[in-house]
């Protein structure tokens, strides 16, 4: 029996739904699992209460260096996670990394030490990706230089294969794996019924009314996550629609920023910013419109979630979300970045006619299923058999069963 065990690495990996690259990397990680790849995730520690080992969603979560926050420390870092990669690595067919930042340097230096192949995904779009960071200091162009000596290359989008390409890669060393959407549970009025009374039972700031609308928001709260702009909006828009609930998932270091500019507005008790959930299940089932204020997040795992589930969105209008939703970008309502009016106009747009909005979420729902989440998670599956030479096979006592 063939066994092929993948050893991931990223510098975050929450239990809750936060990152939108983490929650990524976990859903391919629980996909992986589906085709008898046993995946298993290394990341920083950010507290020393913090378990060093885990399970998260049934996936093995390692946790041996502490988290960096300088420059020395980063040193300290990298050096710790090289050496317990070493240490342990030796099982594992193949490293991945999850960025071509200090882990995915780390992951070929210790891979080539090992002789085993080594895979890193090129991460981030806009001010947020990969050769964005690279161009930041000279140990950051230094540490991308020797991310290029990786054994192959995914890119997720065509501007990181640009990207890779412009950087020096070979061609033949980068493999393309598009954007897969998996269907989300039907959007009935008694299933958001449900999700907002289970969520307002754990958080009564989420209460909603009867008849009233939730926008949701999940971009993480720093530089590039657009929320500014979005806050200088949500006056006027709260005023137009005053029934609106305003939900401003996720986290980041410009939280309390964001929230005192909220307290001076006067419309700060119908914006709730509950932090991050064990799901996003249920606050997209309760959502009855989606904004995404910036490209530079958001497009790894929640817009491509929200666009699976037939939401009504308002997206900035960007080369990367005209990419990922190609001929449907004319059903989404878009606005200019960095335009508060233009982006009121958006949601504006999203929120009435609502069914018409409804009907457009519909249409590109039905187009983005056509690129099926399973289909993403099997390239990824026989690019890691072709590098490694390993096929696998399910464990009988483990295999889950096939209709």
């Amino acid at each position: 029996m063939s066994v092929l065990r993948i050893l991931m690495v990223t510098r975050r990996f929450w239990p809750l739904v936060g990152d939108d690259a983490t929650q990524r990397l976990a859903m391919l990680a629980s996909g992986l699992r589906k085709y008898h790849v046993q995946a298993e995730v290394v990341a920083a520690r950010y507290a020393a209460s913090w378990p060093r080992a885990l399970s998260v969603n049934e996936t093995p979560l390692h946790r041996p260096a502490p988290a960096p926050r300088s420059e020395w420390s980063m040193a300290r870092y990298t050096r710790a996670l090289t050496n317990w990669l070493k240490a342990n690595a030796g099982g594992y067919d193949a490293l991945y990394a999850d960025s071509m930042r200090e882990e995915g340097a780390v992951v070929v230096e210790v891979a080539k030490r090992l002789g085993i192949p080594s895979i890193l995904r090129y991460h981030g779009t806009e001010i947020g990706s990969d050769a964005a960071w690279w161009g930041g200091s000279r140990s950051n162009r230094k540490c991308a230089t020797h991310c290029l000596k990786a054994d192959h290359l995914i890119a997720g989008r065509a501007s990181a294969e640009q990207a890779l390409i412009a950087a020096g890669a070979q061609p033949n060393r980068i493999q393309r794996i598009q954007q897969g959407y998996q269907a989300a549970e039907p959007r009935t009025p008694e299933a958001r019924k449900s999700a907002r009374h289970a969520l307002s039972a754990i958080n009564s700031d989420l209460f909603v009314p009867l008849d009233a609308q939730v926008l949701l928001v999940t971009n993480r709260m720093n530089a590039e996550g657009g929320l500014r702009h979005l806050v200088d909006t949500l006056p006027s828009l709260l005023d137009r629609f005053p029934r609106l609930r305003v939900w401003l998932l996720n986290d980041g270091p410009d939280r309390m920023a964001l929230y005192g500019a909220l307290r001076g507005t006067g419309v700060q008790n119908l914006i709730s910013m509950p932090g991050s959930f064990s799901s996003f299940a249920e606050p997209l089932l309760a959502a009855d419109a989606y904004v995404l204020p910036s490209a530079s997040d958001g497009l790894d795992f929640y817009l491509p979630s929200v666009l699976s589930a037939g939401v009504p969105a308002a997206v900035v209008d960007s080369l990367e979300t005209r990419r990922m939703l190609g001929t449907s970008f004319s059903d989404c309502q878009s606005f200019a970045a960095n335009d508060t009016g233009s982006l009121l106009n958006a949601i504006t747009a999203t929120l009435e006619p609502y069914d018409i909005s409804q009907e457009k979420a519909r249409r590109i729902r039905q187009v983005m299923l056509q690129s099926p989440y399973d289909q993403m998670v099997e390239q990824h599956v026989r690019l890691f058999e072709r590098l490694t030479g390993k096929h696998p096979t399910p464990n009988p006592s483990t295999a889950e069963l096939t209709p």
